[in-house]
């Protein structure tokens, strides 16, 4: 079970690192609908662990699955354990560390965020092959 207090959310018992991808990962269906992750990556960002997502959604009132990019920021709660922010595309989420291929598996919803993405990878490069 997870609470949440201002867009943070956390388990009501001390929750490992684990649980919470797990939480975030898990396939949910219910009789209207199923939902799963096609993709999962975890990756450091500027000192926090961001795991990107690719979510698709089958309902059987829409004719073609509904693919989205999911952006998750990893915490380590002292008095509650583990827990995490989310945000999509739409939001947009505020890390570029996405893997640049699930840009590809998803269709367009936010350019100016892609391009920011983008950017991150071309500059993140830069500064390796400067070492």
């Amino acid at each position: 079970m997870t609470e949440h207090i201002e867009g943070l959310y956390y388990s009501s018992k001390k929750a490992t690192k684990d649980w919470v991808i797990d939480v975030i990962t898990k396939p949910i269906a219910s009789s209207k609908a199923f939902m799963e992750t096609l993709n999962s990556d975890l990756a450091k960002e500027n000192g926090l662990e961001v795991l990107w997502c690719i979510h698709e959604l089958q309902w059987p009132l829409i004719p073609k699955p509904v693919r989205w990019i999911g952006s998750y920021r990893i915490y380590h709660l002292i008095d509650k354990g583990w827990g995490f922010t989310k945000a999509a595309e739409t939001t947009p989420p505020k890390d570029y560390s996405c893997p640049l291929s699930y840009l590809g598996l998803v269709d367009p919803v936010n350019n100016g965020w892609r391009d920011r993405v983008y950017k991150y990878h071309t500059e993140k490069m830069c500064k390796e092959l400067m070492k």
